[in-house]
């Protein structure tokens, strides 16, 4: 529970005379209860101090209030307990009061169920209940249904125990690439990345229950935990304070100092910060002492100065930073956020352009939690067109461990779409005037149109089509730089055309069937299987940032 909530909660409790209201089924609808839980939807439960108590250490604290003498007025019906009404639904007040009281626990049978309990058994702090609902969440029947639902839920409340036995599941059970469920997008994108991890170690082994039997196995060494501690903001003592402030932050004329977190005084105008942020002096608490040299009242920024000068020079009307490393591009974002500077937000969309050639997966990640959808998506372009699908999955930022996990998700299905566009059947159609055959025998074998699952007949012992030489590299890197000359593969398809058997005519005088034209239409076939790769992976186009209602 967020502190805010408690002197609302604590507020609420009062003596209420009501001339009607809903009693809670048995056993909370006892006259002999100390409390009134009223929840969301008007139903009131009458609970006892001490079971509460005992069961959560922030009840313990409401139900502390002093008890209400009794009272009673003509012709209304008169309630002695004190009420305090909370924010959840009955159905979920009367699973999480069962799990708290001594009583045979209800049966927790679905994802909604389970979820109400654990959000309230966190909420409140109740040990009691907690263990019971994550008990439930690992339910056989559970990891079977939905094994991928159980890992989310694990990891929405930190339950790394669960989220490891449901990870396993869904590995082995192939629910982990393209499944979906609710509470997918609000884990850390980190444990979606150790989720995809976690994949890539399983493997066929022998079972060790039944010899002579094989079954699947997955690897935790370098995977777990899944949920870890986000440390993903730059150490302030690597980055190094800026020696003195230039202008406009050393102007004469000002009427406040904002002072960074390394001790560097920025001298500002009050109405220009006013208007650039409607609160960046309510969240930047002023210091007691003034400043002896200027008498100007000082307040203090939690950012460095570094960040301080970039942020505060896109709220002035001068010249605004051309470079800046990610790290900072990131923090000042991060800072613009927090103090509602949309005019530096504005002013770094607009020249997203300059910081295009940085980190790709990082900016990919910073732009999506902008929700600016056109960067987002030239940010996994240039991840496609640069990394191999393995180093993708591979490649790991700290600011995963606190963004929630759509925009993360959406990037590998965005991959994984441009992978199988990028290996699937395509139409090729080379120039017939320039490589078309007159031999009978090298049409068949050089074809001048064709799918890239045309069996070839090059080889003595077999056929050879395109798309079974090259589907494995254009999955792993899906782009039409693949299919340059210069690759493994594209060489060993050449190498194969050259070592093509030669036809019967190839021993005419007039026969135009020689190497040096089977290699020029290998060249051709390349150019033109990129061509259409290209506009495969073109057409994929997913939605990178949640789409906004309008």
């Amino acid at each position: 529970m967020e502190p805010s909530d408690i002197p609302t909660v604590l507020a609420a409790a009062t003596c209420q005379c009501l001339p009607d209201f809903r009693r809670a089924a048995e056993p909370f609808d006892r006259g002999d209860s100390d409390f009134i839980l009223r929840s969301s939807d008007g139903v009131d439960f009458f609970v006892h101090r001490i079971i509460l108590s005992l069961s959560s250490p922030l009840f313990s604290t409401m139900l502390s209030l002093p008890q209400p003498t009794d009272d009673t007025s003509e012709g209304v019906k008169c309630i002695r307990q004190p009420i305090i009404n909370l924010t959840e639904d009955s159905e979920t007040l009367d699973t999480f009061l069962r799990l708290c009281y001594p009583l045979v626990d209800p049966p927790l049978a679905s994802f909604d169920l389970i979820r109400g309990a654990l959000a309230t058994a966190t909420k409140y702090d109740a040990a009691v209940a907690l263990v019971s609902a994550k008990k439930a969440l690992v339910q056989p029947h559970l990891l079977e249904d939905d094994p991928l639902r159980c890992f989310s839920i694990a990891c929405c409340y930190g339950l790394e125990e669960e989220a490891e036995i449901a990870a396993e599941r869904a590995v082995i059970d192939d629910r982990v690439v393209g499944g979906v469920c609710p509470e997918l997008d609000e884990i850390p994108a980190a444990a979606y990345y150790r989720l995809f991890k976690l994949q890539r170690t399983k493997k066929v082994v022998d079972s060790p229950r039944h010899p002579g039997l094989q079954c699947y196995s997955v690897d935790f060494a370098d995977v777990s935990p899944f949920r870890q501690h986000p440390s993903c903001a730059i150490d302030a003592s690597a980055r190094t304070p800026l020696r003195s402030v230039d202008y406009p932050f050393e102007a004469s004329d000002a009427d406040l100092i904002l002072r960074s977190k390394d001790d560097v005084d920025f001298r500002v105008h009050q109405m220009l910060i006013a208007f650039a942020s409607p609160n960046i002096l309510q969240l930047a608490p002023r210091i007691a002492q003034i400043d002896t040299l200027s008498g100007l009242p000082v307040h203090q920024l939690d950012e460095d100065s570094v960040v301080a000068d970039a942020m505060l020079r896109m709220c002035y009307p001068v010249d605004h930073p051309r470079a800046m490393d990610t790290d900072v591009l990131i923090d000042v974002l991060e800072a613009a956020g927090k103090y509602r500077m949309k005019k530096v937000m504005q002013t770094i969309q607009y020249s997203w352009p300059t910081f295009a050639e940085q980190e790709s997966l990082r900016l990919y990640l910073v732009a999506a939690r902008c929700g600016w959808d056109e960067e987002a998506r030239a940010a996994a372009r240039r991840l496609v067109q640069r990394h191999d699908v393995a180093s993708i999955y591979a490649h790991y930022v700290p600011s995963m461990e606190k963004m929630a996990n759509g925009p993360y998700r959406r990037l590998l299905l965005y991959v994984i779409g441009c992978s199988a566009a990028a290996s699937a059947t395509c139409e090729l159609a080379l120039d017939s005037q320039r490589y078309g055959r007159t031999c009978p025998e090298c049409r068949d074998r050089f074809p001048v149109t064709f799918t890239t699952d045309t069996e070839l007949p090059w080889r003595e012992t077999g056929t050879i089509s395109l798309r079974t030489e090259f589907k494995v590299a254009l999955k792993s890197r899906p782009t039409r730089s693949t299919l340059s000359a210069t690759t493994d593969v594209s060489k060993s398809f050449l190498s194969a055309t050259v070592a093509t058997p030669k036809c019967s005519y190839a021993s005419s005088s007039k026969s135009k069937c020689r190497a040096a034209r089977n290699l020029r239409w290998a060249f051709a076939v390349l150019e033109s299987y990129g061509a259409a790769v290209e506009r495969a992976v073109e057409q994929v186009s997913p939605t990178l940032t949640p789409r906004k209602s309008v």
